[in-house]
């Protein structure tokens, strides 16, 4: 099939109204958000970002949520942390496993502390360190002090709850200590660290860790704030194994070892999300999903306050749900939101990479109008190509490679 000539194309740009066909529209998803909305009317918006590894495949907004919202992501901070603390293993410059003592010998020295001394970075960030699984510590929510004295309060006055590696305590007071581990090894600050290892490569302008107010002391399992767009362009890097738009932040098999299960087998001392009973936990974020063969093809770091990301390796997508209210709205909501998001990717496998609207199964005119109409709006579903977060010419190019292609 050929494509139109692109200054037809160009011509008809904004002249159809854009559907919400099997690929791309995600109607059902985004009526089942709509009556989470409706259901909870003190709530100001939401907004859904699903992509694949060609790009965005839906982005949309509801309320008073725009692409600048930016909201308090809560425990989604820790899947942000341990992206930025893998850099510095991948650069050989942490090793995940060595004793805490190496990094910080004066606050984790083991005549002082004991075996509170042998935690690695490794155990603090997936919860197995013998911390307590505490959220709620007065060490991690004082915002007068800097991460270096948390740490050290951490070292000398918070008791181990059990052996490091023995059991699992969900929690924040162990990603605070690796936090610090991350200053020291960088030679940074904590903020200026996670912008040089993933905002600045990733181009997030949004994310930094002041979500919960002003503070010295970021919150490192859950102070973080951020748009969709910035989140979800995380989301995409590690579904591409590391690396997205050819802009690499981890290496595979970090990405893979981030999402292998390291609490299999362990008693657990304190109780996993509101819907992840079953949920192991990797570095920095939950296993919701294996295979029969017991590897990871789910992986999911919710917040408090409802903003829940995820990756379906299986499907190939991820997805992003914004939302700042609680995690128990979402949850009465987010099983219907996932399954019609699936059912609508599953249902695109067989058809056609550039069909948007109707007829389906035919690529043709009114498909073209549909994506420009996308296009014409500022949409970023209709951002298919690098340079990401901006429409251009690449874009229309790189939907007209869809169009080219046929039906399969």
């Amino acid at each position: 099939m050929k494509c139109p000539a692109l200054s037809l194309v160009l011509a008809i740009c904004g002249s159809a109204a854009s559907g919400g066909g099997p690929c791309g529209g995600f109607v059902a998803a985004g009526d089942e958000i709509r009556a989470m909305l409706d259901g909870h009317p003190l709530l100001a918006g939401a907004a859904l970002l699903i992509g694949d590894r060609e790009g965005v495949l839906h982005e949309s907004y509801y309320g008073s949520y725009r692409p600048s919202t930016v909201v308090p992501v809560a425990s989604a901070s820790k899947l942000l942390s341990g992206v930025a603390i893998l850099t510095l293993a991948d650069d050989g410059l942490l090793d995940l496993d060595a004793p805490v003592e190496r990094y910080l010998p004066e606050e984790f020295a083991s005549d002082a502390v004991g075996l509170k001394s042998t935690m690695t970075v490794r155990q603090m960030f997936a919860h197995i360190s013998g911390l307590p699984g505490d959220e709620t510590s007065g060490v991690l929510s004082d915002t007068t002090i800097t991460l270096a004295e948390a740490a050290a309060e951490i070292a000398c006055c918070v008791p181990l709850e059990d052996v490091p590696g023995a059991s699992f305590a969900y929690g924040g007071l162990s990603m605070q200590v690796g936090g610090r581990v991350a200053e020291v090894v960088s030679g940074r600050d904590w903020e200026s660290f996670f912008v040089s290892a993933v905002g600045g490569p990733l181009g997030l302008d949004s994310i930094d860790y002041q979500g919960l107010g002003p503070t010295t002391n970021p919150r490192i399992a859950g102070g973080a704030q951020s748009n969709l767009r910035d989140y979800g362009r995380v989301m995409a890097m590690l579904l591409g194994g590391g690396e997205v738009d050819g802009v690499r932040v981890l290496g595979e098999q970090t990405v893979a070892e981030m999402m292998m299960d390291r609490t299999a087998g362990l008693p657990r001392r304190s109780p996993p999300p509101p819907g992840g009973e079953d949920y192991g936990y990797g570095f920095g974020g939950w296993v919701s999903r294996v295979d029969a063969d017991g590897t990871t093809v789910g992986f999911t770091s919710p917040g408090a306050f409802g903003f829940t990301p995820w990756v379906d390796l299986e499907r190939g997508i991820y997805g992003v749900i914004m939302i700042e209210g609680s995690r128990q709205v979402v949850l009465d909501h987010l099983d219907a939101i996932q399954a019609a998001v699936e059912a609508e990717v599953d249902g695109c496998a067989s058809l056609c990479p550039g069909d948007l609207v109707e007829p389906f199964g035919v690529v043709n005119f009114f498909d073209i109008a549909a994506y420009l109409d996308r296009y014409s709006a500022g949409l970023m579903s209709a951002d298919l190509a690098p340079p990401l977060g901006s429409l251009n010419f690449f874009d229309v190019a790189a939907y007209l490679g869809r169009y080219n292609a046929g039906c399969r």
